[in-house]
């Protein structure tokens, strides 16, 4: 009955340290877990207010073209009206000139346009690649408690 009461206690310290080694593993898991979501719930504020922000001043800047824009055609437009005493050639000079200007300006402006939806488009995209990494990760991390599980339960058998 010694013997079997040592192996019982032998028993009874391994079962407990393979127990404590099992409930580390799974408080380190559910540490990862918890950092993890904070993390998601950190980056899922801040990653869009960043991308808010520059697509307010994506959009403050073409504000400020198409006014700038809008100045310069009312600008031009009063030119034109003193312009149309002169000469004719120095009429059709003006004219080259101020188109230039627009189509310059117009394709600022929709270069700044293109710019503000590829923007949108890109963090669209940072968003849903981000939910999708975080998903995989918890994902990878219900298999290895499962496993652990699982490994537990045949070191248990084993043991038994």
């Amino acid at each position: 009955h010694e013997q079997v009461a040592k192996l019982e206690e032998k028993f009874d310290k391994i079962l407990e340290e393979r127990s404590q080694m099992v409930d580390n593993r799974i408080d380190a898991l559910e540490e990862r877990v918890s950092r993890l979501e904070e993390r998601l719930a950190h980056e899922s504020q801040t990653v869009p207010a960043q991308i808010e922000a520059r697509g307010d001043s994506l959009e403050i800047m073409l504000k400020d073209v198409r006014n700038e824009l809008e100045t310069e055609k009312r600008n031009r437009l009063h030119r034109e009206g003193r312009l149309l005493t002169q000469l004719e050639e120095h009429s059709r000079l003006s004219e080259e000139y101020w188109q230039k200007e627009r189509t310059s300006r117009e394709e600022a402006m929709e270069s700044l346009q293109r710019e503000w939806q590829a923007q949108e488009e890109q963090r669209n995209d940072a968003q849903q690649a981000l939910e999708e990494e975080l998903k995989a990760e918890l994902e990878a991390l219900r298999l290895a408690v499962d496993r652990e599980v699982e490994d537990r339960s045949r070191e248990d058998d084993q043991i038994v």
